[in-house]
């Protein structure tokens, strides 16, 4: 059997499996986390069940079975989303956003927007500009502080993205998506909390030649941001006093998106004029 431990927001992970099919896919997603060495139990110990030949799986989360029949990229995808959720449920004093982030000048930039919005791939080219990974995903907010901790999942494109950011060599391509490689990335990842210096809400629009701008009052970021608090309701005022807590205490846009280049540009420009330097 094979296993990994690594530390997720502060809290212990595990997997074992014995697949060797499954190793590169684990290494993949799984390889920006810090590794964990130390002696204290899993919070989340997972456990890959094979049939024989490696033909599906099953996924048990300590000693409890959540799926089973799958094939190894749903496997990876089922794995994926429940230590997402189940980081929320071990780290409850955390705010978590759904959000992409990225860091630069030792501050976090959230991306935050629903699924197909087109936030991952806007991070992966942030990337190509001199912004550092903290997330594709998830951005849990330490609600006393507003710094983000990172969530360095491998950044997962559902298409491939245009030639100005081309998928690297080494990238892991299922059916259902495209895993970039942490080692792979253009610059490291950031490893350390940041603050929060600014939230983007991205919504792409493909009728748009170039990108647009429009900066939201407080209260409108509040109603934007709120949505996509994915455990408000363990939260006092059910998450909505964070909310207001982090639009107020930070600049806050909508960006209509528009070819990712021209975006990624833009949008560079943007967050380095907050902090005080040119790109």
């Amino acid at each position: 059997m094979k296993s990994t431990r690594f530390s997720v927001v502060e809290r212990v992970v595990s997997v074992v499996w014995g697949a060797d099919c499954l190793s590169p896919m684990i290494s993949t997603a799984f390889g920006g986390f810090d590794p964990d060495r130390s002696n204290q139990p899993a919070a989340l110990a997972y456990r890959i069940v094979s049939t024989p030949e490696d033909v599906s799986f099953s996924l048990l989360r300590n000693g409890s079975a959540i799926d089973g029949g799958l094939d190894a990229s749903q496997l990876l995808f089922a794995l994926q989303q429940d230590i997402v959720v189940s980081a929320q449920r071990v780290r409850p004093d955390l705010v978590f956003v759904h959000a992409a982030v990225v860091q630069r000048e030792g501050r976090a930039f959230l991306l935050a927007a629903p699924s197909g919005s087109g936030k991952s791939t806007l991070c992966w080219a942030l990337l190509h500009h001199g912004f550092r990974l903290m997330s594709d995903e998830l951005a849990p907010v330490d609600p006393e502080t507003l710094r983000i901790k990172p969530f360095p999942l491998a950044v997962t494109l559902k298409a491939q993205p245009p030639q100005c950011c081309p998928l690297p060599a080494s990238t892991l391509e299922t059916y259902r998506s495209h895993y970039i490689p942490i080692d792979a990335l253009p610059s490291a990842p950031a490893t350390e909390s940041a603050p929060i210096g600014a939230i983007l809400f991205v919504d792409y629009a493909s009728s748009h030649a170039v990108p647009v701008f429009r900066k939201l009052s407080a209260a409108e970021a509040a109603s934007r941001l709120y949505p996509n608090i994915l455990n408000a309701l363990v939260h006092q005022s059910m998450g909505l006093d964070d909310a207001i807590r982090m639009t107020c205490s930070v600049p806050c846009w909508y960006l209509a998106s528009a070819a990712l280049d021209e975006t990624a540009k833009e949008v560079t420009g943007l967050l380095c004029a907050l902090c005080g330097r040119s790109e």
